[in-house]
Formats: C-alpha cells, structure tokens, sequence
C-alpha cells in the first residue's frame, strides 16, 4: 500500500472474499495498522477503524540490517 489506494483494498478485503496480500512501510508490526490510517487519511477524512480491524487478520513484520532480513513479529 503506497497512498489512499489503501481504502479501495480495505473495503475489497471487507466484501467477505476470502484472502488478501499487501506490502506496507512501518517501523513495526504494532506501527502497520496507523499506518493504514494515514494512508486513508490521504482520500478521506475518517479512517474506518472498524472495517480496517476486520479485513486485518495478521500482521509481519521483517527487520531489516544491512543485507539481513528477519521475521520480528
């Protein structure tokens, strides 16, 4: 997710189709969902908190040092 195509694919994720992948920039796994938000925020004024916690089942998040990468969460 790069800007407010993030509330097209939450609502996509919300219509009851099962599955869903996405890529998003944060410094944690905790840090993922506000990050959502702020995206949103880019084309709405109201993040909808309720269908974001409902399309979101798992969050990882991958750590990365130089050219190491690792599973942190």
């Amino acid at each position: 997710m790069r800007g407010g195509e993030a509330l097209d694919l939450i609502k996509a994720w919300g219509t009851g189709h099962p599955g869903g992948i996405a890529t998003i920039h944060a410094g944690s796994a905790l840090g993922a969902l506000p990050r959502v938000e702020q995206l949103i925020l880019e084309v709405a004024v109201n993040p909808p908190r309720a269908l974001i916690a409902e399309a979101v089942n798992v969050v990882i998040h991958i750590a990365g040092r130089g050219r190491k990468r690792r599973v942190e969460s």
